[in-house]
């Protein structure tokens, strides 16, 4: 190749480089936030420029203010710039802790605006409290990380929840975890380069097996070391109809009856394959279910008791503390302490 095909070539990359659009991200931080999301959103867009030769994507980091913002872990970022100066961009991240909210009135017209100009707008992982806050989720499906799902239908019961990997409604994008996140960014760059782009993002940064949205969390097994999806179909049967029946008890002897086994032989593979009863691990579920609650809802513990199977808020208490090593009431104290701390 001659010199002035070089040069050619150069020129029209430069050419298309410039003339191409590039899709905006705006990642909004707010105390508490997961660094591993943030990092995984940015390194994808990153690598993708790098396999590409050129770029596609521009980003921004944000707080509410030009403060250093800390992570769940400690550590800060100093933000670009505040909300207040933000530039137009087409997709807002937003990157919170459970227990964070909006402390800006003027955050959610922020993002209101970005919606009605067409732009989009997604919550990572415990960022979805803050986001329901302002109302622009309900009447909404949105995917809710497992861990937040029985406190998110608690507080907002307008919120149609599913516990898939991602979910995109109307421009609402829900996130459910880091690695979500990751996987999110990977379909962008499949939609904005293309599909090689994505995979050799994906295979860059070592995660080749590329989930759809509609794809199911991965959850623990609760006894041994294994996900969920490992386990035989007759005990996974169970584990959701156990879920699906936190406040109104269901039998065990019914929920045996629905998975196909007899009492007794349903005692016996539930107990090979998680180490704990029927009974045992039902019980689990529900006080998890109310520690949620606990933790990110202002129910009363009267409530909550009710909405997992207990009569009183004294029943819940003792079995609570005996599944976690403190009261309910002293659990909610020690959660706002550490809120406190942001």
């Amino acid at each position: 190749m001659d010199v002035r095909s070089v040069w050619f070539l150069i020129l029209h990359r430069f050419v298309l480089d410039m003339t191409q659009r590039l899709t905006r991200f705006t990642f909004l931080c707010l105390p508490g936030f997961p660094l591993a999301a943030l990092s995984l959103a940015i390194e994808s867009l990153r690598v993708a420029h790098e396999i590409q030769g050129g770029r596609r994507f521009e980003w921004q980091t944000v707080g509410e203010t030009r403060d250093p913002v800390p992570s769940a872990s400690g550590l800060k970022i100093t933000p670009d710039c505040a909300l207040s100066e933000l530039s137009p961009a087409d997709i807002i991240m937003v990157f919170a802790g459970a227990e964070t909210r909006f402390e800006d009135k003027a955050t959610a017209g922020v993002i209101r605006r970005t919606l009605v100009k067409g732009g989009k707008v997604a919550a990572i992982s415990g960022s979805i409290f803050a986001l329901a806050e302002t109302g622009l989720l309900d009447r909404h499906t949105c995917s809710v990380h497992f861990c937040y799902s029985a406190a998110i239908r608690e507080q907002f019961p307008d919120i149609n929840c599913v516990e898939t990997v991602f979910h995109e409604d109307r421009r609402r994008v829900t996130i459910a975890g880091s690695l979500a996140a990751f996987e999110y960014m990977l379909h962008i760059i499949a939609d904005e380069i293309s599909e090689k782009v994505s995979i050799e993002t994906a295979c860059w940064l070592q995660h080749p097996v590329l989930r759809s949205n509609e794809a199911s969390q991965s959850q623990p097994g609760d006894g041994k070391s294994r996900t969920r999806d490992m386990l035989p179909a007759q005990v996974a049967k169970a584990i959701e109809v156990f879920s699906a029946h936190l406040e109104t008890p269901v039998l065990i002897r019914d929920v045996a009856a629905e998975a196909g086994m007899s009492l007794r032989q349903f005692e016996r593979v539930f107990r090979r394959e998680l180490g704990v009863s029927p009974g045992g691990y039902y019980r689990k579920v529900r006080l998890k279910a109310a520690r949620q609650k606990v933790i990110y809802t202002p129910a009363t513990l009267g409530e909550i008791a009710l909405s997992v199977g207990y009569g009183t808020s004294r029943a819940m208490s003792v079995r609570y503390e005996e599944e976690f090593g403190v009261s309910p009431a002293q659990d909610r104290s020690r959660q706002s302490r550490i809120r406190g701390q942001y």
